[in-house]
C-alpha cells in the first residue's frame, strides 16, 4: 500500500500551489521552478537504465497514476517495491538525469 510522503506544512502549501499551476496549464518551466522551491527533489527526472527498457522517465511532477503514485511524489519517496511501468525494473535500475539533460 502506498503512503503519501511526509511533507512539512509550509512545503505542503507550496506543493499545492505547484500542482494548481500545472493544472491551470502554466508553462512547464514555471511549474518546475515553483516545484524546486517546494522540494528540490521534485525537479529531478529519473530514467530507467534497464537494457530492455525503451527509456521510461519518472517525473515527480507527474507521478505514476497507473501505479497509484500521486503527482508531487519525489523518486526517493516511492515505495521500495515500485517498478518501471514499461519494463518492470526496480528502482535500483534508475539513474538521475543531470540538470543539463532535463527538458523544461
Amino acid at each position: 500500500m502506498l503512503r503519501p510522503p511526509r511533507v512539512d506544512p509550509s512545503r505542503r502549501s507550496l506543493l499545492r500551489l505547484v500542482l494548481a499551476l500545472a493544472a491551470l496549464g502554466f508553462p512547464a518551466a514555471v511549474v518546475r521552478r515553483a516545484a524546486l522551491a517546494a522540494d528540490p527533489r521534485l525537479g529531478e527526472i529519473w530514467r530507467c537504465g534497464a537494457s530492455e527498457c525503451p527509456g521510461y522517465e519518472y517525473d515527480p511532477l507527474l507521478g505514476d497514476p497507473d501505479s497509484g503514485v500521486a503527482p508531487g511524489t519525489a523518486f526517493q519517496d516511492l515505495p521500495d517495491d515500485w517498478f518501471c511501468p514499461r519494463c518492470g525494473a526496480g528502482k535500483s535500475e534508475f539513474r538521475r538525469l543531470s540538470a543539463s539533460t532535463i527538458k523544461s
